[in-house]
């Protein structure tokens, strides 16, 4: 059951990492290059979803698996 806990995790973890890198931040316009607020709220809740998994990993570091 740890296994499989611990798999779930890894995969959330990878696709917040995904989507980080999926969506846009900055995006280029006539007036020049600024930050988008929908990517940067995107981003700011996949950041809270990757430290959250990191600190729940690091916490079961002796019994991952």
């Amino acid at each position: 059951m740890r296994a499989l806990w611990t798999i779930a995790r890894i995969i959330v973890a990878l696709l917040a990492l995904g989507t980080t890198a999926v969506t846009a931040l900055f995006v280029t316009g006539p007036s020049g290059t600024s930050v988008d607020p929908n990517g940067a709220l995107i981003d700011a809740v996949a950041l809270v979803i990757l430290i959250a998994v990191a600190w729940s990993l690091w916490r079961d570091r002796g019994s991952l698996f």
